[in-house]
């Protein structure tokens, strides 16, 4: 898929038009600052998960590396 065509700003917006209360974004930890910066611009709540008490208070939108589940 090529980059720069604005996918994960259509996700976001998607996901705050349906009103969706938790979104799970799994991806590379190397794009974890991407995410994190997509949806700060969109001023949304945002939980990084790094560690399973960070599960406790889930936000609108959160993130977790593929190395963090296996």
């Amino acid at each position: 898929v090529d980059m720069g065509l604005g996918k994960t700003r259509i996700i976001i917006a998607a996901a705050l038009m349906h009103g969706c209360k938790h979104n799970l974004i799994v991806t590379e930890s190397k794009l974890i600052g991407q995410f994190a910066g997509e949806l700060k611009q969109f001023g949304c709540n945002l939980n990084i998960i790094e560690k399973y008490s960070d599960t406790k208070h889930l936000k609108q939108f959160n993130l977790i590396a593929y190395s963090k589940i296996w």
